[in-house]
């Protein structure tokens, strides 16, 4: 049934998808010879007359035959033809079962097989009538029936062992049955659904061939008795003959030739186009009959309205106007260092890497740089911990790290071992399969709770100490993170243009555009009247300052007669730099700030991952610099132990200092900066802010 459904939805197929192209108008008449591969179809346990042992059950089989006869066709709408053909069709085919069966051979039991094959003997002589479409010149369709009557319907029944090999039947043979005879209850016609395709092949203009393929799908079985049906896939050729045409074909073709003259007149009126002239004849080349037609144009252009000028104007942050003689940007450079968390937590029982941590693949990992993190925030930064690892590793190929799973005291946990271990074989993964390190410079440990483990009594502790810690002989691996970016921003806070040009109020829109070596940098329109004044922003982040090109103002105004005029001016650019770092500034004062972080839980030891930042800030404590230093911790615990543990942090981080007249204060709890439903923003919420006040 799959088969005839197939055939089916490709005949409509390509029915559905016809084009229109030209068609073959004339009848033809000729002979066809098909080559046909014959399915039988059915299940059914035996032949009428030819008893079968109770395991016998025939299922189908496959065969060859072929059919030849003559056909007529002819045309009976633009698109569609009627074929009637007339043939002889061979549909046999072969039929074979195995019945499994156990010989006594020397005393001994052995597995055999009886094969039982059916070879029948079916053919018949019909007519097939089909209605033809027409897809293109060449490409056709059909569909219709064939009704034949059954000229040959006989079987012949073998049985043979065929497993094993060398087994015979006493008198010597392996063949046990060999009969023959009509099949019982034959059906005297042959009655089959038709579906095909043919491409026509011109040779002369009366001789054509015909490469085609039908497949019939049976109406009726091969006898009444059984569940025994007969479908055949036919491939072959036409070969066919048409009378010549006798009427010649009239090819008619019309070529039309415009020409324009443009013709400017005076301005105020509006653009017209007229037809000064046609000519037209006609001129017959073989079955050709061209008609050729002439056409002239006149296009009258209104001359362009009066000259337009501007003059350009820098605004201050004051509001002040200033001729722009050099559009002025300031390149800001400015520097961000924030601590890096070594830890990398896991789910419940879990020794998957979560998906919050970045993890990159082909041309991300060529372009990673960790300056491209600088827009990043804290948490941001911290789940590029592995490509952060990841690169300095790279960059320092002596470095070395350790990496350590860990487990909770969950009941869920606590006992598994093997879970801390393929933790810390999961992050030693990435490194090896996407940065490439050298396995030697890995050194992959585990153990039960960390070093330094959460408390467990809530269920926050034992989510942070379901992590894998990564330490290194370097503390360069490990370091804050540092970045640096560089932002243009324009001296002026916008630029005033103010135009000049006769009839003003006759204006009905403007428009203006700033490029730089034909990029676009800002462009506006507006339809009113010219202003005085036309403000224009200065988007600095778009001007090009490795190559700074001058700028090109442009204005451009059309009256209400349709009239144009365009002004333009180049403005150089200037680029002056300017470092920043984390600092804000007041008045003459220069405000940094400082996050000091890595405190284990209710810990307020200073460890040496923040020396480096301890070392940082003292650099930057020259002078008269006045400090103050806040500590802060997690939701974990009460809250008064809480405030008490942040003050201690506050000491802690002022010691390492060595600052004697730092204000110091203990804030408590902090679950606004960073979400404290995730073992790394309480990690990030035990820290100390430090903010440095000092005279620029």
């Amino acid at each position: 049934m799959q088969i005839h459904r197939l055939a089916a939805v490709i005949f409509l197929l390509t029915v559905l998808t016809a084009t229109s192209q030209p068609i073959y108008t004339n009848s033809f008449y000729g002979i066809f010879a098909h080559f046909a591969g014959n399915f039988h179809t059915g299940s059914f346990h035996e032949i009428p007359g030819l008893p079968e042992p109770p395991k016998v059950q025939y299922n189908g089989g496959s065969g060859t035959g072929f059919a030849f006869g003559a056909l007529v066709d002819f045309p009976i709408a633009k698109r569609f033809r009627i074929n009637i053909r007339a043939g002889f069709a061979n549909y046999s085919g072969y039929i074979d079962t195995d019945e499994p069966t156990t010989f006594i051979n020397g005393g001994v039991p052995t597995q055999g097989v009886f094969t039982h094959t059916l070879t029948a003997s079916l053919s018949s002589v019909g007519i097939e009538p089909m209605l033809s479409y027409t897809l293109f010149d060449s490409f056709r369709t059909h569909a219709g029936f064939r009704v034949g009557t059954v000229l040959s319907s006989t079987v012949a029944r073998k049985v043979e062992i065929t497993q094993p090999g060398q087994d015979v039947f006493i008198q010597g043979g392996r063949v046990l049955s060999n009969q023959a005879g009509p099949i019982p209850s034959a059906s005297s016609s042959q009655q089959t659904i038709l579906l095909g395709a043919s491409y026509t092949i011109t040779a002369t203009p009366e001789l054509y061939f015909q490469p085609e393929i039908f497949y019939s799908i049976p109406i009726n079985p091969v006898t009444d008795k059984l569940d025994w049906q007969v479908s055949s896939l036919r491939a072959g050729i036409a070969v066919m003959l048409s009378p010549a045409p006798t009427t010649r074909r009239t090819i008619y073709d019309t070529v039309t030739s415009r020409d324009t003259i443009i013709k400017q007149i005076a301005s105020g009126g509006s653009e017209t186009v007229m037809l000064s002239d046609r000519k037209m004849y006609n001129a017959t080349y073989g079955s050709i009959n061209r008609t050729e037609i002439t056409e002239r144009y006149v296009r009258e252009v209104p001359r362009p309205m009066a000259k337009l000028t501007f003059e350009p104007f820098g605004v201050l942050p004051n509001n002040d106007e200033v001729p722009l003689d050099s559009l002025i940007l300031e390149e800001t450079i400015g520097n961000r260092l924030t601590p890096l968390l070594n830890y990398v937590f896991f789910d419940q029982n879990s020794a998957v890497l979560p998906t919050r941590y970045k993890r990159l693949t082909g041309d991300e990992l060529d372009k990673f740089s960790v300056d491209n993190l600088h827009t990043f925030g804290t948490l941001d930064r911290y789940y590029h911990l592995l490509n952060i690892i990841g690169k300095r590793l790279t960059d320092k190929t002596l470095a070395k790290i350790t990496i350590t799973g860990c487990i909770s005291g969950e009941p869920a946990e606590k006992e598994n071992s093997l879970l801390s271990r393929m933790r810390a074989d999961a992050v030693e993964k990435y490194f090896l399969d996407t940065w490439n390190i050298d396995r030697k410079r890995i050194t992959v440990t585990s153990r039960k709770q960390p070093v330094r483990p959460s408390s467990e009594q809530l269920p926050d502790g034992s989510e942070e100490n379901r992590r894998v810690e990564i330490t290194s002989n370097d503390m360069d691996i490990l370091a804050p993170v540092f970045t640096s970016d560089t932002a243009l921003t324009s001296r002026y806070t916008s630029i005033v243009l103010r135009p000049k040009i006769e009839d003003r109020n006759s204006v009905r829109e403007y428009s203006t555009q700033l490029t730089q070596s034909g990029t676009m940098i800002s462009e506006e329109s507006n339809k009113s009247k010219l202003p005085k004044a036309i403000e224009i922003p200065v988007p600095g982040s778009k001007i090009n300052r490795k190559d700074p090109a001058p700028i090109e103002v442009s204005l451009h105004v059309e009256n209400s007669n349709g009239e144009t005029a365009d002004a333009e001016k180049y403005v150089p650019v200037k680029v002056v730099s300017i470092a920043k770092s984390n600092s804000e500034r007041l008045g003459t004062k220069i405000i940094d700030r400082y996050s000091l972080i890595l405190f284990e839980f209710d810990n307020a030891d200073i460890h040496a991952e923040n020396q480096k930042i301890i070392n940082f800030i003292k650099a930057r404590l020259s002078g008269e610099a006045k400090v103050s230093i806040t500590g802060t911790t997690d939701r974990m615990g009460e809250e008064a132990h809480n405030q008490l543990l942040s003050s201690k942090r506050a000491t802690s981080a002022a010691s390492a200092l060595k600052i004697t007249k730092a204000e110091v204060m203990g804030a408590g709890e902090d679950t606004i900066s960073y979400s404290n439903d995730l073992p790394e923003g309480r990690f990030y919420s035990r820290t100390v802010n430090i903010v440095v006040e000092r005279n620029e």
